[in-house]
């Protein structure tokens, strides 16, 4: 995970082991706070991050890239394999 993303979470205090990687913000950049008898699964629903990333990159106006629909596996692998063609060591990758 960037540095960046890390800094954020444990501004926001929300960098505890067990807290979830993707979480809601308001407006005002906050965490989104939620009834504390609301009912959660401990996994999102297959697809839900593809359908955000998708969502984010059409209001972006770069649904396509290269001539290809942006794709949750593409946001993770791309960066991988970017990183891979230039030399970089997979040590340093993960």
């Amino acid at each position: 995970m960037p540095r960046a993303r890390l800094a954020i979470l444990a501004e926001l205090s929300a960098d505890g082991p067990n807290d979830p990687l993707f979480r809601a913000l308001t407006r005002g950049g906050n965490l989104e706070r939620y009834p504390a008898d609301r009912k959660r699964r401990t996994r999102m629903r297959p697809g839900s991050l593809n359908e955000r990333l998708q969502e984010l990159a059409k209001q972006a106006g770069v649904p396509y890239i290269d001539g290809k629909k942006v794709t949750s596996h593409s946001w993770r692998a791309g960066a991988n394999t970017d990183m891979a063609e230039r030399g970089v060591s997979l040590a340093e990758r993960r």
